[in-house]
């Protein structure tokens, strides 16, 4: 009696167990297909990450290569403004020549035109 009642108790817990396994088959599958959707979402993430980070990258090495360019335009300009200063300094100097020539030698000359000139 003892031994019917066990066994009749162990087909119960069986019968019970092989419906779980049978209910949980769906269940099982629908959490594998978001495993699957879940893995396939990192690894977009890891691509997009990686892409952005070459992007980054890119973006610092234009960057360093503009503020090396806008030194270089900077050292140029002040080396313009050195040479006009020099050039302008170089100019008043030819001026103050000239002004020089047309107040004494020119100017002279012109006299010397004047007592000199032969009648026709």
């Amino acid at each position: 009696l003892v031994m019917s009642q066990v066994e009749t108790e162990f087909q119960k817990h069986l019968a019970t167990l092989t419906d779980e396994f049978a209910n949980g088959e769906p269940a099982m599958k629908d959490r594998a297909a978001k495993v699957e959707a879940a893995s396939n979402e990192h690894a977009q993430a890891l691509a997009f990450e990686e892409a952005a980070k070459t992007a980054k990258e890119a973006s610092r090495t234009e960057q360093k290569e503009a503020e090396t360019e806008h030194k270089a335009v900077l050292k140029a300009q002040q080396q313009a403004g050195s040479d006009m200063r020099a050039a302008s300094a170089g100019v008043d100097a030819a001026k103050a020549e000239l002004t020089e020539l047309d107040e004494g030698a020119v100017a002279a000359f012109k006299e010397l035109l004047e007592f000199t000139e032969i009648p026709p």
